[in-house]
């Protein structure tokens, strides 16, 4: 399994100096696994941190299935 961490900021996205090295997206997370097929992605919320993954996706030649898992409810994921 590979979980790979798109955001992991509270309610409200961060852009300054103090985030740059760790990034200052909201939670999002792609979990990868040999149970999951190669044409789904799994997707623990969808925080700011949705739109880096996005991308990854289209780089990646895209997929046939998403799988969006919330957590909670703030307006940044809904």
């Amino acid at each position: 399994m590979k979980v790979k961490l798109y955001g992991t900021r509270g309610s409200v996205p961060v852009a300054n100096s103090k985030s740059v090295q760790f990034g200052g997206n909201t939670t999002c997370v792609r979990v990868m696994s040999d149970c999951i097929p190669e044409s789904m992605a799994l997707i623990i919320d969808a925080g700011t941190g949705f739109v880096p993954l996005s991308n990854d996706i289209l780089q990646e030649g895209g997929i046939e299935e998403t799988l969006i898992l919330f957590t909670h409810y703030h307006h940044d994921h809904t």
